[in-house]
């Protein structure tokens, strides 16, 4: 019989889960993750709740995407709490916890992510909307409408785009800058029907200082062939509204990456436009440097330079001495060939103004658009004219000696080349029929040998309105740029070089 005061009996043995099974020890520790995953949903979801009263107080929309990695870390570590429960045998608590943030997260995340896809969706669309207006602009000619376009919403509303010379007061450079934008400049110099624009998507959408920045990638086709090019649109809601007011950001030193080039595009301008580029800086370097004769030389006929200048040199206008040259720019400014002082419109100019055209020319400061910022720094325009090619290259031209106003000017350089002028006639011809179509890169081989007898400057057209410079530009000594970094072989000299000379 057993002893009954045995504690170690059989009759008295503890079966250990006496106690959980009558609840006298049913305790069990939360799961860690379980807390983790509850803390984090509830950050998200007081987050959100911020967000939302500030948006509505303030009437606007909040693109901080953060409170989505709340949503997914909670989302993560209730699922991590899950399993841990299961596999505990019991020995963890907090399955309730981790359902419930389980549920909240995957709601409330999935109901964000979708409100933020919605959102990138409407900006991506919106900011399309933006460039494809201005595009349209440049096709219809209205540039000055296409450069408010760039500017900020709140300044856009006080700009008359028709007031050009209100613009020109207001933003000056800016407005010259925008002017000799590469993708602006295809648009003056083209019909609208040979430059064509498509979108190749975005490249990202960001959110900086609470603006909403997409940049597009586009490629731009017309006869010198196929750009890619990036534009920077700028969204910001304003106050009291829940619409983002949109504007274009132009970088001042825009670049196009040429991907493919027509025959055209090899010839005209990789080719001639270049030289006669060349041609030009070396032109205004004889007039501003006080060679005044090699610039009168520049305006013959090659035929007849060699002649000209064994004359000046006989009347002694190739003296070195600085008077001398002060005397033989009046000299040549009333021998210089009939027609070369034109007005804006080609027409000629009366007595009284041809007397401005002479006294303008005798102050002798050019300038090359651009290098100022006066004026735009655009290439030259080429004209396809018969037998023949006209350059014509954007100048300013200093008013008075003192240098305070400059006058936008055009000069017209003609190179007589009968073969080339037809080859790049029919390349433009094919390149309309063909737009974007790759050419032939072994197409500039066709170019000739140019040499200053190639070219001749056949006009000076201006209206001699003046515009005013800046003061920093007026300190600006040329001839430091690049105006003085290009050489050209010299113009035909006598067996002796004149002093002075190149």
């Amino acid at each position: 019989m057993p002893n009954s005061s045995n504690p170690l009996s059989t009759s008295q043995t503890i079966n250990p889960t006496s106690y959980r099974e009558t609840g006298r020890d049913d305790y069990r520790p939360i799961s860690g993750l379980a807390i983790a995953a509850i803390i984090c949903t509830i950050a998200f979801v007081l987050c959100m709740g911020v967000m939302a009263t500030i948006a509505m107080v303030n009437n606007k929309l909040f693109d901080d995407r953060w409170p989505l990695m709340l949503a997914l870390s909670g989302f993560i570590l209730s699922i991590l709490a899950s399993f841990s429960i299961r596999n505990s045998e019991n020995t963890r608590a907090g399955m309730t916890l981790a359902t419930l943030s389980w549920w909240i997260c995957v709601l409330g995340g999935a109901g964000f992510f979708a409100y933020i896809m919605g959102a990138d969706y409407t900006v991506r669309e919106d900011s399309r909307k933006v460039i494809d207006e201005w595009f349209k602009l440049l096709e219809d000619g209205k540039i000055n409408m296409a450069f408010v376009q760039t500017l900020d919403p709140g300044r856009q509303a006080t700009v008359n785009p028709d007031d050009k010379a209100q613009l020109e007061a207001d933003f000056g450079p800016v407005l010259q800058v925008f002017y000799a934008n590469p993708i602006v400049s295809l648009y003056r110099r083209y019909d609208k029907s040979l430059v064509k624009h498509e979108a190749m998507g975005t490249k990202a959408t960001l959110v900086q200082d609470k603006k909403s920045v997409v940049l597009w990638s586009y490629n731009i086709s017309c006869p010198e062939g196929v750009f890619q090019c990036s534009f920077r649109i700028i969204g910001e809601v304003g106050k009291g509204s829940l619409n983002r007011r949109w504007w274009l950001e132009l970088s001042p030193n825009m670049e196009i990456k040429p991907l493919s080039r027509t025959t055209y595009g090899y010839l005209a301008y990789d080719g001639v436009m270049m030289e006669g580029g060349k041609e030009a800086i070396l032109f205004i370097r004889h007039v501003t440097e006080n060679r005044p004769y090699q610039a009168f030389l520049a305006t013959l006929p090659p035929n007849q330079r060699i002649k000209n200048l064994n004359q000046f040199e006989a009347i002694g206008l190739l003296a070195s001495q600085a008077a001398s040259q002060t005397l033989a720019a009046p000299y040549l400014s009333r021998t210089l060939p009939d027609g070369f002082f034109q007005l804006s419109d080609g027409s000629k100019p009366s007595p009284a103004q041809l007397e401005d055209f002479k006294r303008v020319w005798n102050v002798g400061h050019f300038l090359i658009a651009g290098s100022q910022r006066i004026s735009p720094r655009g290439d030259p325009r080429l004209e396809l004219a018969n037998d023949r090619l006209i350059l014509h290259i954007p100048i300013d031209v200093a008013l008075n000696p003192e240098r305070t106003s400059y006058s936008r000017t055009i000069l017209l350089l003609e190179l007589k080349e009968p073969e080339l002028a037809k080859k790049i006639a029919e390349a433009f011809e094919d390149a309309k029929m063909h737009p974007g179509v790759k050419g032939d890169s072994n197409s500039q081989k066709l170019l000739p040998k140019f040499t200053e007898d190639s070219w001749q400057f056949i006009g000076f057209q201006t209206d001699l309105k003046p515009i005013a410079i800046p003061i920093k530009a007026r300190q600006k000594i040329p001839g430091d740029s690049d105006q003085s970094q290009l050489q050209r072989p010299p113009l035909p000299q006598p067996p002796t070089d004149p002093p002075g000379g190149r």
